[in-house]
């Protein structure tokens, strides 16, 4: 069993305490804290995901990585929805995709490993796993517009920034010019090129991750050997 980073412990903790006192201020102060309270309870239900797939012995998270997703979430939900950064800065979202395009790319290599018998991963070309881990970061990426699209669909919201504070004839103006002027296509798409690029940036720590798997050293060891 891999040693675990006591600071995700911490975080699950801060989180379920930080959404009881919402529940509390939504009693007093409206209906907003109830939607944070909501967001720290999915937080930490999140950050408990690593465990739960290291318990059932799908794959085992590496404590570096493990503290990367820690982290992710704290900017994304914490600081992005409940202290609302999003709103605060302009490119914090595209910045959180930018990061997740990292983060899923160990993901996906952790998750080529750990379904791979031990031999055949020892002797699977590196370029294979990298390919791997990019495409499971694009789909990931994808999956995650398809959410965001959703949730505009069904509840109104503006998660894809499609919603604007344009007049009707401004906006109108603005749509004839350019399809590409629609905010929720501009939104989208910055999205996907920041996720792209944080994969694409991730190649090298990929290439030293398969190498410290390999070798057997390192913090970054490999989930098929720690799982045997």
């Amino acid at each position: 069993m891999m040693k675990r980073n006591p600071v995700h412990l911490v975080a699950t903790s801060f989180f379920i305490l930080w959404g009881i006192g919402e529940l509390i201020a939504g009693r007093f102060l409206g209906v907003s804290h109830y939607v944070n309270a909501l967001a720290s309870f999915v937080a930490a239900g999140l950050l408990r995901l690593p465990d739960l797939f290291a318990r059932i012995d799908f794959m085992q998270v590496p404590p570096a990585v493990h503290l990367f997703f820690t982290i992710y979430i704290f900017l994304s939900i914490f600081f992005g929805s409940i202290l609302g950064f999003y709103e605060l800065f302009p490119h914090w979202d595209t910045f959180l995709h930018f990061l997740s395009g990292i983060l899923f790319s160990l993901v996906g290599l952790i998750l080529f490993f750990s379904i791979q018998d031990k031999e055949f991963a020892r002797q699977i070309r590196p370029v294979v796993a990298v390919l791997f881990a990019l495409f499971f970061s694009a789909t990931c990426g994808l999956v995650w517009e398809i959410y965001e699209f959703t949730i505009d669909s069904l509840a109104g919201m503006n998660m894809q920034r499609w919603q604007s504070n344009l007049s009707v004839a401004e906006w109108l103006a603005l749509h004839n010019q350019s399809n590409r002027s629609n905010p929720g296509l501009i939104d989208t798409m910055w999205d996907l090129v920041a996720a792209t690029l944080g994969s694409l940036v991730s190649i090298p720590l990929l290439g030293y991750v398969i190498r410290k798997s390999r070798s057997g050293s390192g913090e970054l060891e490999s989930p098929v050997e720690s799982s045997s």
